[in-house]
């Protein structure tokens, strides 16, 4: 059996159902199986393509539905006056205005991942070290996010290698990182958040934020429990909270969709949900930073208060637009002040305040 042969075997008995397992609720499980050459697609036969384009679009709009689509929201339709009630992501009126579009960045995504899965089950690179061998079996690689369903494909496998109970390689775990929707849900301001969130932020993306606001707060809230890990997590996270939060904050004023802060609101009140969550955080602040200088301390307390003031600014966002005539409001507007009503934040936009004065020392 030639070498092309044994590939496309693999292909289709191997890759193809890690393919599936990727979007399906099904855990992901060590393979001790051959790895797939990378950008070769000689070695892939057309009639696997052809199935693994099915797996990602439909994978894709799977999560989208599990994560929020279902939901029946009222929502701002660019260009329309009025917002329309009880639609979902699946609507026509909704799906016409958003295509999904995949391509060979998608492909490449799901063969590194494959083969980081084997590598943590013990495969090496099969055949001598060398460059020509690693181009082929790449541990990391760049890919474009030009189209909105690749970023989405590789935000879903980056979700589901996280969740498997093993671990992959540093070098596989930085290429599933890097991702703009990734990096927004990480709160990783490291390497070019500006670049991530103007990409989150193109018109064939951010139609998606109505729908994917529970999971962007169910996965900023996910990362901060593994906040007290250290001073430095700490943080980073909170680095990542400042400029995520209000970069979003900054253009939902600049674009007038006052809509797109909903996920803020949803994440601070789950932040808040507890009573005592301000005791229990200051607590725990405390704890890791006993043997801190007084300087450092103030800086770190700081960068979290001002993290939390965005808080309070969805307060002022909704007082601002309560002053406009109800006539004279635009539908993302009314979006927003359905929802902060319905909710009830005004107690959450309090606490989030008074914690944010605690930690910058202000006397309200």
């Amino acid at each position: 059996m030639s070498a092309a042969d044994k590939h496309h075997q693999t292909g289709a008995f191997l890759f193809l159902p890690f393919a599936v397992d990727v979007f399906s609720r099904r855990d992901l499980r060590i393979k001790r199986a051959n790895m797939m050459p990378v950008g070769k697609a000689e070695y892939v036969t057309s009639e696997v393509l052809e199935a693994l384009g099915e797996v990602v679009k439909r994978g894709s709009l799977g999560f989208l539905c599990r994560e929020g689509g279902w939901r029946a929201l009222e929502w701002a339709r660019p260009g329309e006056e009025e917002p329309i009630k009880n639609v979902r992501l699946i609507d026509s009126r909704v799906w016409s205005d958003l295509q999904l579009e995949f391509g060979d960045p998608s492909v490449e995504t799901l063969m590194i991942a494959y083969n980081a899965v084997c590598n943590a089950g013990g495969m090496s690179v099969p055949g001598k070290s060398g460059k020509s061998t690693q181009s082929m079996y790449p541990r990391s690689k760049r890919i474009s996010f030009k189209r909105n369903g690749d970023v989405l494909a590789h935000h879903v496998t980056f979700l589901k290698v996280r969740a498997a109970a093993f671990e992959v390689d540093n070098n596989y775990w930085g290429f599933l990182t890097r991702n703009p929707l990734t990096e927004v849900a990480r709160l990783d301001a490291r390497r070019k958040p500006e670049e991530a969130m103007a990409r989150i932020a193109k018109p064939d993306l951010d139609a998606l934020i109505p729908w994917l606001g529970g999971h962007l707060s169910r996965c900023w809230n996910r990362e901060l429990e593994t906040r007290w890990d250290s001073l430095e997590r700490f943080h980073r996270l909170n680095e990542g909270m400042e400029t995520y939060f209000t970069a979003l904050v900054k253009r939902a004023r600049e674009e007038e969709r006052r809509d797109l802060l909903i996920p803020l609101m949803l994440f601070f009140m789950e932040h808040f949900r507890r009573e005592d969550a301000e005791e229990m955080a200051l607590g725990e602040f405390n704890r890791v930073a006993r043997d801190l200088r007084f300087v450092d301390r103030d800086t770190y307390m700081r960068t979290w208060g001002r993290a939390m003031h965005v808080g309070w600014e969805l307060f002022e966002e909704y007082q601002e637009a309560r002053a406009v005539h109800p006539v004279d409001r635009e539908a993302p507007d009314r979006v927003f002040m359905s929802a902060y009503e319905s909710w009830d934040f005004n107690p959450t936009a309090d606490r989030a305040r008074s914690l944010s004065n605690q930690l910058n020392a202000v006397i309200s």
